[in-house]
């Protein structure tokens, strides 16, 4: 049984438009110490997910309008607010994206994570600090005794990262989840954050939904992949088959707009010296409105491989196979190297 498991999860908000289903029959999946990948462009609603997991759909603009979310069987969208607070922050820990938006300018670290261990651990506000430098220390911030009473300004964009981490950690989280932890760091902080997040993982078995846009982060830490487009999933899959064999014309348009390098091929440059990179492959088009959603396909203006049954009837979410691969899709991709 899924440590957490999303079922037809439908997350609404009303807009001056008309109402607006930002997740639209999401069902995801994470199993105990697994790490779930949720990919997508920007407004695909992956961050909705999440917030709609932990039950912090901003009300009454949204609501979560049907579906069940459920943790160890529990249904959390059946809770109290008594008891969805005793989970939240506690059982299900989430990074948000923007640490600097998120931490409060005018209260110490020190003083936001230990305000979490003293609410879900009942500790004295001593063992609460002693709790909060180890949880510090435990995310490699050097000096963590004197760090412990500085403010979020007076730390770097990757100290600011790892305080979030150390706050979400600091109760022993049994589900993390991460949505774009690795936001507007530059290459050697994201490395260092998403090998800390690894070993912690390792350490204490937790379960991740990692929220990004970032298929090469995925590469490297998920085990399952869901990729999203306009409220709704179009493939899930296991990380390597995903990668090795996309089945959904959206996934393999990501695929392709990742750039390669290749460390044994020769730099090639023209006539000015300039060196020559190859142009990346974009996905034309744009994402369709989610006010107004053609009827078929929501991708399928944007395909190459488009055809009339897609712009007239909204394809299914179907198992491939016998395996753990599904995809929204008349006409999939790769079918012949699976048989």
């Amino acid at each position: 049984m899924p440590l957490l498991e999303i079922r037809d999860l439908v997350t609404e908000f009303r807009t001056d438009r008309g109402v607006v289903r930002a997740v639209d029959g999401v069902s995801l999946a994470i199993n105990q110490g697994e790490t779930l990948g949720v990919v997508g462009e920007s407004g695909c609603g992956k961050s909705v997910t999440a917030l709609s997991v932990l039950r912090l759909i901003a009300q009454p603009a949204g609501r979560i309008a049907s579906g069940e979310i459920r943790y160890k069987d529990r249904n959390l969208l059946g809770l109290d607010a008594d008891d969805m607070r005793a989970i939240r922050g506690n059982r299900i820990a989430m990074i948000f994206q923007e640490p600097m938006t998120s931490l409060n300018p005018v209260f110490t670290i020190g003083d936001q994570i230990g305000e979490a261990i003293r609410l879900h651990q009942k500790k004295s506000k001593a063992d609460a600090r002693q709790a909060t430098i180890a949880a510090l220390k435990q995310v490699g911030i050097p000096a963590a005794e004197q760090r412990v009473d500085d403010y979020p300004h007076q730390l770097s964009g990757g100290m600011r990262q790892r305080v979030m981490i150390a706050m979400a950690l600091c109760c022993k989280p049994d589900v993390l989840i991460a949505d774009e932890p690795t936001t507007a760091l530059d290459v050697t902080i994201e490395a260092q954050i998403l090998d800390l997040l690894r070993t912690l993982q390792r350490e204490t078995q937790m379960s991740m939904m990692l929220i990004t846009h970032d298929l090469g982060v995925v590469a490297q830490t998920c085990d399952d992949v869901a990729v999203m487009y306009a409220g709704r999933v179009v493939e899930r899959a296991p990380a390597a088959e995903l990668f090795a064999a996309p089945h959904h014309p959206y996934t393999a348009g990501l695929l392709r707009s990742m750039p390669e390098a290749d460390v044994d091929e020769a730099p090639q440059f023209n006539a000015d010296g300039r060196r020559i990179r190859p142009r990346l492959q974009e996905i034309a088009g744009m994402v369709p409105s989610l006010a107004n959603l053609p009827p078929g396909c929501a991708f399928a203006e944007r395909c190459s491989a488009v055809q009339d049954r897609c712009r007239t009837e909204m394809p299914a979410l179907v198992q491939i196979g016998t395996s753990e691969r599904s995809v929204r899709c008349h006409f999939p991709l790769n079918m012949e190297a699976r048989a």
